[in-house]
């Protein structure tokens, strides 16, 4: 092998390890707790409005389809956040912060749809939108965190260089 092949290789292997350092994302695990009842609470929440609500084979005749993409959602969400927990990059991070954002706003959306209504599944509606909010709010703090504050254990503090 040829210096520069042993350079570019090196190199290479370089620019992978960086990536994959930058892509790391440090939660602490109070707030991985949080995150993680947050999410458990949004998928009940999701099962609750099933089991409330009259969403049967019939249901998108008679409006009650904002629950079913309420459902959905919060199921989503759920589901990208626990995935995001156990992969820890700043990629899935965003997207938990993304579906949850959407289970936030249709969540509202279907909240004031039964309630209007006057439909049983208010409830359960109202739960699952402070949860996605609750987890929207949680996962921002995750992806908007500082540099200096990214990898704390990494980081020594006030280093020069």
């Amino acid at each position: 092998m040829t210096s520069s092949k042993i350079t570019d290789t090196v190199e290479t292997e370089l620019r992978a390890i960086e990536r994959r350092v930058f892509e790391d994302v440090w939660i602490s695990t109070a707030r991985a707790r949080v995150l993680g009842a947050l999410a458990a609470g949004l998928a009940a929440t999701a099962v609750a409005l099933r089991v409330t609500g009259d969403v049967s084979a019939g249901a998108t005749r008679n409006g009650h389809w904002i629950s079913l993409v309420a459902i959905a959602l919060f199921t989503l969400a759920a589901s990208v956040s626990a995935f995001a927990l156990v992969r820890r990059r700043f990629r899935w991070c965003c997207l938990a912060t993304c579906a949850s954002a959407l289970a936030t706003v249709d969540g509202a959306g279907a909240f004031w749809w039964h309630h209007t209504a006057h439909t049983a599944s208010w409830v359960p509606a109202a739960l699952g939108t402070l949860c996605a909010v609750a987890l929207t709010a949680t996962w921002l703090g995750v992806c908007l965190a500082p540099l200096n504050s990214s990898q704390p254990d990494m980081r020594a503090a006030g280093t020069g260089g």
